[in-house]
């Protein structure tokens, strides 16, 4: 709990408080699914690599939004430069994926950004 931010924008401090004292963690990620944050608790996958993409998808579409959005303001240059970020963890991506012969349908799991087919 000392270690959350506490800006309350989504989740109240009640809510924030309930999912820090959660003993199991299945009680955990069944009260998690239930906040405006519950897509990223998808059960079909639940591997931190998939959890660590929709976490970056999440923030690659909101960056997105306001670069659109709000015009000449520092939200400006900091979402540039992350979404420079997330294109170079991308490019990574699929380097590993051509590397290890990872099948395109599947590569493209790995990806934050979605790809047209033939991409890879």
């Amino acid at each position: 709990m000392n270690y959350t931010i506490k800006l309350y924008y989504r989740l109240s401090f009640k809510q924030i408080k309930e999912l820090c004292y959660e003993e199991r963690l299945s009680d955990f990620l069944d009260k998690a699914r239930e906040t405006d944050y519950g897509f990223l608790f998808k059960e079909d996958e639940t591997t931190d690599i998939f959890m660590d993409r929709r976490m970056y998808r999440y923030l690659y579409f909101k960056l997105k939004s306001l670069g659109k959005n709000i015009s000449m303001n520092i939200i400006n240059a900091v979402a540039y430069i992350l979404l420079l970020e997330f294109e170079v963890r991308d490019i990574i991506s699929i380097i590993e994926i051509i590397r290890y012969q990872v099948p395109e349908d599947q590569g493209k799991k790995y990806l934050i950004k979605k790809l047209s087919k033939g991409a890879i």
